[in-house]
């Protein structure tokens, strides 16, 4: 259970809609209590850190964010979130559905 809280902190996100700019809203997100995921981290406190979750997770962020996936990838090094497969984001004004959604924490952007 403490290893799905670090991957949360270390999985933190700013995630908006692929056609829009970046915002303040899911800024911080976290594992939603009572998952069942695995979580894998490699190179664990290092710039090359890569922390792996499998198995439909759903993260609850800042500024009534929602983001479920059947899995996801964060890189530390690039700041860059992969969530794959059954991706579904939604915030108050918006909802998106795709197979595959990245996020690219320094540009703050998302793609779908």
């Amino acid at each position: 259970m403490l290893s799905k809280w670090i991957a949360a902190s270390v999985f933190a996100v700013v995630l908006v809609p692929a056609a829009l700019s970046a915002q303040a809203r899911g800024s911080t997100c976290n594992v939603k209590p009572g998952q069942s995921s695995k979580v894998n981290i490699f190179n664990n406190g290092t710039p090359q850190q890569m922390t792996f979750i499998s198995g439909t997770t759903e993260f609850v962020c800042t500024g009534d964010v929602t983001i479920r996936a059947d899995s996801g990838v964060s890189v530390a090094a690039t700041e860059t979130r992969y969530f794959i497969g059954h991706v579904f984001y939604s915030d108050p004004e918006k909802s998106v559905t795709a197979g595959r959604i990245t996020q690219f924490g320094r540009e703050g952007h998302v793609n779908a």
